[in-house]
Parts: C-alpha cells; sequence; structure tokens
C-alpha cells in the first residue's frame, strides 16, 4: 500500500490528508495542526501510525511563499520524499476533480494528496530549504529602492541648483556630501571657499569630484535654481536615505557573495570567467536557480524560468507562440539582464542576437531568445563541469 500525504499551509495551522490506496482499497484522514512544537510532535505521531501500513510515503505541500519554509524544513528531517508543487497545478487539478467552487484547507490538502498519487511525473524531491535567494530578491529590492530615490533628488535638484548635474556627477559621495551641507546655490555661494573645498576632498578611497570649489561658487551665484525650503528639506532627507540604502546594499553584497561562493564555489568560479558575468550578476542568477540537480535537463530549467513557449493551437487555429512566464520572475529578470550584456562582451552571443535581429525580430524578442540560450548554455557547463568556449571575433 502506498501513502500519500497532502498538506495544506497558512500562518497558524497546517492541514493534512494522510490518504493510503492499494489497488482500488483507499483509506483517507484529514487532520489540522498548529504550527508549533506540540503541533509538529502530534503530526509525526499520525505519520507513525500511517506509515506502519505503508510500502512508501510521499509528501507534497504547495509553495506558499514565506509559509513554505519552517514547515519544509521540518519535513525534510523526515525519511521520506517531499515535493513542493506549483500551486497554479494544483488549483487546476483541484478545478478538474470537481465543478464546485469549493476552497477550503481540507480540500486544498486533499487535493494535493490526490495530485501525489495520480501525477503521471512529479519533479525532483527537494533535498534542501534554499533561502539564499531570499538575499538576492532583497538586494534586488533595495537596488530599485535605490534608483527610485536617486530619481527624486535629481528632480530636486533640478528646481533648486539645475547646473549642478551638467557639470558634476550628481551621486558621488562629495556631491552628496555638499548638498546635505548646502542644500541650495545660495546657501552655496555663501559658503566660503575653504568649506567647500573641505567637502570637496574625497574620503577614503572615492575621488575628487572634477568641479573645484571656485568653480562651484560660480555656478551657484549664477543659479537659475529657485530658493525653496521645502525641497530644501526633502532632498537632505533624501539624501540620508539614500547613503544609508547604499551602506545596506554594500553589506548585503558581502553577505550574499559569501554565501553562494560558499555554497556554489566551483560554479561560481565558472561562471565569474564568462567576460561580462560580474560577482553580483553571477551569485544573484545562482541564488535564483538553485541547486541544479533539481533540473534533469535544460528543457526543465528553461520552464521553471518561465521561457518556454506557450503555444494555442486547435483545430486549423494556430495562435501565436508566446512566453509562458509561469516560472521564476526573478530568475526572468536577471537573465535579460545578462542577456544584455553577454550580447556586447561575448561572440557567441552577440552572433545569436544579431541573427535574431536579421530575422526581423524586435530587440526585446531578441533578448529573450538570446535569454533562453544562455540559460541552455549555462546548464549544460555547470552539469559538465566544463568551462565557457566563446566562438572567435567574425567567426559564423
Amino acid at each position: 500500500m502506498k501513502g500519500y500525504i497532502g498538506i495544506d499551509l497558512s500562518l497558524d495551522n497546517f492541514t493534512a490528508t494522510f490518504l493510503a490506496s492499494d489497488q482500488g482499497q483507499e483509506r483517507q484522514t484529514t487532520l489540522a495542526f498548529p504550527v508549533s512544537k506540540e503541533g509538529w510532535q502530534s503530526f509525526c505521531q499520525e505519520l507513525e501510525l500511517f506509515r506502519a501500513t505503508c510500502k512508501q510515503v510521499l509528501i507534497g505541500l504547495e509553495s506558499s511563499g514565506p509559509y513554505t519554509a519552517l514547515i519544509l524544513a521540518h519535513l525534510l528531517s523526515l525519511p521520506h520524499p517531499v515535493y513542493v508543487l506549483n500551486p497554479n497545478l494544483i488549483r487546476h487539478f483541484r478545478q478538474s476533480q470537481s465543478l464546485r467552487p469549493l476552497k477550503t484547507d481540507p480540500v486544498d490538502a486533499n487535493a494535493i494528496a490526490r495530485f501525489l498519487q495520480q501525477a503521471s511525473s512529479l519533479p525532483q524531491p527537494v533535498s534542501e530549504v534554499q533561502e539564499i535567494a531570499l538575499l538576492a530578491r532583497e538586494y534586488e529590492a533595495l537596488s530599485q529602492e535605490i534608483a527610485a530615490l536617486k530619481n527624486r533628488i535629481r528632480q530636486h535638484v533640478h528646481v533648486l541648483f539645475p547646473e549642478l548635474a551638467k557639470n558634476v556627477h550628481l551621486f558621488s559621495q562629495a556631491i552628496l556630501r555638499l548638498l546635505q551641507a548646502c542644500p541650495s546655490p545660495q546657501a552655496i555661494a555663501q559658503a566660503p571657499q575653504e568649506t567647500l573645498a573641505a567637502i570637496l576632498q574625497p574620503k577614503g578611497r572615492g575621488r575628487a569630484p572634477s568641479i573645484t570649489a571656485q568653480r562651484l561658487r560660480q555656478l551657484a551665484q549664477n543659479s537659475f535654481g529657485i530658493p525653496n525650503p521645502a525641497r530644501q528639506a526633502l532632498l537632505q532627507s533624501q539624501i540620508r536615505r539614500l547613503l544609508f540604502l547604499l551602506d545596506e546594499r554594500k553589506r548585503l553584497e558581502g553577505q550574499l557573495l559569501e554565501l553562494v561562493q560558499g555554497w556554489q564555489e566551483q560554479a561560481f568560479n565558472t561562471l565569474r570567467s564568462i567576460k561580462g558575468m560580474g560577482n553580483i550578476t553571477t551569485a544573484t542568477f545562482l541564488a535564483e536557480l538553485g541547486p541544479l540537480s533539481r533540473f534533469p535537463k535544460a528543457k526543465s530549467l528553461v520552464a521553471y524560468a518561465g521561457l518556454d513557449p506557450s503555444v494555442h493551437e486547435s483545430g486549423r487555429y494556430r495562435g501565436t507562440s508566446r512566453l509562458s512566464k509561469r516560472g521564476n520572475r526573478h530568475l526572468r529578470r536577471i537573465l535579460r539582464l545578462i542577456a544584455q550584456k553577454l550580447t556586447c562582451t561575448t561572440e557567441r552571443f552577440r552572433q545569436a542576437y544579431a541573427h535574431c535581429r536579421q530575422q526581423g525580430r524586435s530587440h526585446r524578442e531578441a533578448l529573450v531568445i538570446v535569454a533562453r540560450k544562455i540559460l541552455i548554455t549555462f546548464y549544460a557547463i555547470l552539469s559538465r563541469h566544463q568551462p565557457f568556449q566563446d566562438l572567435p571575433i567574425g567567426d559564423s
């Protein structure tokens, strides 16, 4: 007799359906447990009774964001294969079992157990809880927040001191310190030249701005900008936030690189050796990729990234093929960035991009096709432990 356990998670509870079947005979029990030490002990007691009559037990649960990690970590301590299933698969399976729009925790747990029982093929069992991707996504979120903050700072400077951005790199450490101390051209014009020169002096390993204190005062005295106390206060506040976020991102980057290199040192070094693959790009890609052993072939990885085509055909109708976009959107994003870089730095992918453009593909379409090719190439060199071989320049 085979056993199947479907688990549906929520914040405070998890519901488990214990389904045993053999040659048409079935028995099923559904129980709810609190997310606590006592609840886990109760679940393990039920599991011991259940597996006493089963030759094999499979455990499945939906991927449900932050709630998955805690229970999954405990499930992986058990001597049974554990499958983390795509919620879309379970939703469609549940709908195929009944036309009634019914969704409760017991119904979902039962659907997961039934899916394990009836599925013709299952993904690779999960072997470890991989949380490094959380660091990569936080780094991405910080980068987006920094970019938005820089845009707001640029807008304030355009009103207060429009000449400044045309003559200096606005986000150098020296200029940010200057704007913190003197957030308007009027304040800069009134500041002693020695004070301005001291502010513009590089701190640590930074470089001094190309503008001199004297030239800065001349620009400020003839500025077309307007004094605006509200914008000046906002500018100073946003610069403080920007400096804090830059420090946080730098700290997070160090932690991400350390964890990824310690976890996948060989893969990191292999990808890092490709011209155009920087440290943070390589680390982010590997963090989102996770263990390569999860993917039995390159096609599985392409589907995981959502770069596989979604085909619409019926009878004589042939619809337009589009990306399924049902996979890891964070992995797709980093692959697009990698494609943008490698089409400029490697001959193999430059030619692939040029070929797509010659076929009439748009820039966006060509980048997606190249991103898919890059993913397949990375899968090949990482799974075979081979270095990347670029084409000779001009070879077609």
